[in-house]
């Protein structure tokens, strides 16, 4: 039997996909797959080896889908960094948003393990985040999806600065904000690294000490008004 042209093979694929009238479509679904698929090739094999035929080999379907539902390469990083994104401030907002009506909320050290704990030092997540990272130094929407989520992260403690600690100038209290942040991101680096788990714990008993100078500071504002 003679092969079948590459271009009639894609179109076969694709006529397989076509759904009957009054069917729901797949489409989300065979997405969602696509997007798990090329996190998990990013994790094991590096963002260089993240090709659309392996990815289509760990999606288990053929690359001209992979091509029919996400386009290109470009297209198809920019959607998986538009995803882990999100799931990572999804996580932050949810570990935050379970501190709200505590008592305790207001010496920060849950918070801090919302920064300093599995949240956000996941080395799954964080070797994605980096190899995306290389994405972003060519390709702006990836740079401001990034950008966003720091941003993101800041703004989350800048509010619970302001709640807690109403008379520290503002300036001090985002100063701090973005200290912390930065130290919960280099913190999960250092542990990819294979720094020792001391210096973590140094990162964030700084992060710790950092609050208590801006609670000094409300404390020593509040009695001069």
């Amino acid at each position: 039997m003679a092969s079948m042209p590459p271009q009639q093979g894609s179109q076969a694929t694709a006529a397989t996909e076509s759904r009957p009238v009054g069917r729901p479509t797949r489409a989300p679904e065979r997405r969602e797959q696509i997007l798990d698929a090329v996190e998990r090739c990013i994790i094991e094999h590096g963002l260089a080896e993240t090709t659309l035929a392996r990815v289509a080999e760990i999606a288990e379907m053929p690359r001209s889908l992979i091509h029919h539902y996400m386009g290109s390469r470009d297209a198809l990083l920019r959607a998986t960094a538009a995803r882990a994104i999100e799931n990572v401030q999804a996580s932050v907002r949810a570990g935050l948003a379970d501190l709200q009506g505590r008592a305790e909320t207001t010496d920060f050290d849950h918070s801090l393990d919302v920064f300093f704990g599995p949240r956000m030092q996941d080395p799954r997540i964080t070797r994605l985040v980096d190899e995306l990272g290389v994405v972003s130094f060519r390709d702006d929407l990836v740079r401001e999806l990034l950008a966003n989520m720091y941003r993101t992260f800041v703004s989350h403690l800048e509010e619970d600065f302001k709640a807690a600690f109403p008379h520290a100038p503002a300036d001090h209290r985002r100063t701090i904000a973005h200290a912390i942040v930065g130290l919960a991101d280099a913190a999960s680096r250092f542990q990819d690294y294979g720094v020792d788990a001391e210096n973590f714990r140094r990162m964030r008993s700084t992060a710790a000490r950092l609050v208590q100078d801006l609670r000094s500071n409300h404390i020593e504002m509040s009695k001069l008004s």
